[in-house]
């Protein structure tokens, strides 16, 4: 019973979210609802106290997809490692995704914070990261609280641009769990293994027309299809196998036949999917978080659309085209070079 109270006022409290925080024209008026703001007003930013006892935590948005929450918790480290103070670990809300991706393995979590430790909660107010003197104001809200032991929980879906600053560390999380020993993996050693992400089953309807509201999030067939001619022409040398990862029946990808090697993995578990994304040597990416994250966690060559709105790292392994998919000299020079002999040395550039 109690359960079901939980889940009923968390889904009344999402409807309600972004009325109060997202939509109020006056930051102010935002800030004054959070009792932290209230303390920082009335104490100030004790510049000078220790943070010790400061932990901040993101708590994933149960209502969202696993990219989605991903991204809130990586919001959360980064924030944490922005202010100077510790990370506690809230939970992933399906529990088979907290056990694949085993970022909480080894780490202090925010419930043993507060229920063993005696720590306070404090909610910050929801900022806007690309204006800083929300930013400065919210740090001066942590400030306030030096030398106390709290564990700040940021607002439902705080999320940073900056996540992509955190690749090695979400690499470091995700490797060297302890469940990977029991990964599997659909690859052969002896091929050069592109991963191909084709968002396709949570955008379409039941009559598989795109959801007008996920658009944005639609990649054409034909764009892929333009993606691998450049690829298999250019590594028409060496032994390539391709792995199609989507949702739906095989006839729906029946373009990609055409290709020698062409595995289909359809309907695959997500959990599956993810770290064959991962595992690739080159990484044809979908406009998602999902597979963003993979991206992010993945050493190999990863390609992605013009349109994604994500932020990527500069790096010579992730090469950004246009939505046509065409690509310059200057990329097939990077992926030859990945490709025949060189992969460590571009590695060492990300």
């Amino acid at each position: 019973m109690k359960e079901k109270c939980v889940e009923i006022l968390d889904k009344i409290y999402r409807k309600l979210h972004p009325f109060f925080y997202h939509r109020s024209e006056s930051g102010l008026y935002r800030y004054c609802m959070y009792g932290s703001y209230r303390h920082y007003q009335r104490y100030g930013a004790r510049r000078e106290g220790s943070r010790e006892g400061l932990y901040l935590t993101a708590v994933p948005n149960r209502g969202a997809g696993i990219g989605h929450q991903m991204d809130g918790w990586m919001a959360g480290v980064f924030f944490a490692q922005s202010w100077g103070i510790g990370y506690a670990y809230s939970p992933f809300t399906n529990r088979k995704w907290d056990e694949y991706l085993g970022f909480g393995e080894g780490q202090v979590t925010a419930r043993e914070l507060l229920k063993e430790k005696k720590y306070r909660k404090v909610k910050l107010p929801y900022f806007d990261e690309r204006n800083p003197a929300e930013v400065e104001e919210i740090e001066n809200i942590v400030r306030s609280y030096a030398g106390e032991k709290v564990v700040f929980f940021l607002e439902l879906d705080q999320f940073s641009g900056r996540q992509h600053e955190l690749g090695d560390y979400l690499r470091e999380r995700f490797m060297n769990a302890s469940v990977r020993k029991k990964d599997v993996t659909f690859y052969d050693p002896a091929f050069f293994n592109i991963a191909v992400h084709v968002r396709r089953g949570d955008i379409m309807d039941s009559d598989g027309k795109i959801m007008e509201k996920y658009r944005q999030r639609w990649l054409s067939i034909d764009y892929y299809l333009a993606v691998l001619d450049i690829l298999t022409d250019l590594l028409k040398k060496e032994k390539v196998r391709i792995y199609i990862f989507s949702q739906g029946k095989r006839e729906n990808f029946k373009e990609f036949d055409k290709y020698e090697n062409v595995s289909y993995c359809l309907d695959e578990s997500e959990q599956e999917t993810f770290g064959n994304l991962i595992k690739s040597d080159l990484l044809i990416m979908g406009k998602s978080s999902f597979s963003y994250d993979a991206a992010l966690i993945q050493q190999g060559i990863r390609i992605y659309p013009d349109s994604f709105w994500g932020i990527c790292p500069k790096s010579e392994l992730w090469i950004r085209l246009s939505d046509s998919g065409r690509m310059n000299e200057e990329q097939k020079g990077r992926i030859s070079e990945f490709v025949t002999g060189k992969r460590e040395c571009l590695r060492g550039k990300e």
